[in-house]
């Protein structure tokens, strides 16, 4: 992909985002894919790259899945081609730190180019998933403006990012607090034995410094959503109206437990669009999760872009 120096700065992403995959060619922006580790497969988190059967390979459990941020030197690479290209701003969007070492590898990585009076600032957005990508969305359509200074967009994304929140509400057996540091060993083998006896489905948030947290357990996936769509009624209240983008991880007929409350709770609120969680997602949230991520729509640079066109797949 080659891109435009007539732009005020270039945007680096890591793959932690979620958007049509289509997305990030057609408005130059450069994703860093995390490796997934697919039984003794080591692929990188691109289309072109993952299995077909990702998912199903995923659910079966018969293989083992895990995940590990873009290293140094694949970060270097990215900064070192966009500098050669001619660009000597860059924006790099990374995965809550809470979850990924991307951000401090990424940061890391712009150190090494202090001295090439260049800048590289690093994001940590303190979100993943499609929160991210409402972040990208919103960014792209600063820089594609023209007359929007690479300081004015750092700073625009930056509040942005504490005014986007996302909802996950995980499988069964792959809740997002299972991979919290504190619960290990007897204690999480117990909550687990029990969450599943009794079908508890967590709801699970990023918090403001993006560490994930509990928000309610239900006794089933409908309640967690109702529980869902009664926080984004309460967050409209005194927000105003909301941009939001569903999620899921490989089961979009499972959207529909979430669309139902949130067609009858009546809150200013528009679908932005659907998007598919990336393998680096599902391996956090597990196959079959779904969730929201939203924004208060005042909070957009530009929401018809932000809101609308950047969520077509072409």
């Amino acid at each position: 992909m080659t891109l435009s120096t007539t732009q005020q700065f270039a945007i680096v992403v890591d793959s932690g985002c979620d958007m049509p995959r289509s997305f990030y060619d057609e408005n130059q922006v450069v994703l860093v894919p995390f490796h997934i580790r697919l039984g003794e497969d080591d692929m990188l988190d691109e289309p072109e790259a993952m299995p077909e059967d990702f998912y199903v390979r995923f659910s079966s459990r018969r293989e083992r899945v895990r995940t590990s941020q873009p290293s140094l030197a694949e970060y270097e690479e990215v900064y070192q081609r966009l500098i050669d290209e001619g660009y000597d701003k860059i924006i790099s969007l990374h995965m809550s730190s809470e979850l990924s070492g991307s951000y401090q590898t990424a940061l890391n990585a712009a150190a090494c180019f202090e001295n090439n009076n260049v800048a590289i600032e690093v994001v940590d957005t303190k979100l993943a998933s499609a929160a991210q990508g409402l972040l990208v969305a919103d960014l792209v359509a600063m820089r594609d403006k023209g007359d929007v200074s690479f300081e004015e967009a750092l700073a625009h994304v930056q509040k942005l990012s504490s005014m986007t929140k996302i909802y996950f509400i995980p499988t069964q057996k792959n809740a997002l607090s299972n991979k919290k540091k504190f619960d290990r060993g007897i204690f999480k083998h117990i909550h687990r034995m029990r969450d599943e006896m009794f079908g508890t489905r967590f709801l699970e948030c990023l918090d403001e410094n993006g560490a994930l947290s509990t928000v309610t357990g239900a006794q089933d996936l409908s309640e967690a959503c109702a529980r869902l769509a009664r926080t984004m009624s309460k967050d409209a209240q005194h927000l105003g109206h909301l941009v939001y983008v569903e999620m899921h991880a490989g089961t979009p007929r499972a959207l529909s437990f979430i669309e139902k409350p949130l067609d009858t709770n009546e809150f200013s609120s528009q679908c932005a669009g659907i998007v598919e969680a990336s393998p680096s997602i599902a391996c956090y949230a597990g196959a079959g999760s779904i969730g929201v991520a939203y924004v208060p729509d005042d909070a957009l640079f530009d929401s018809d872009f932000t809101a609308n066109k950047a969520w077509i797949i072409n």
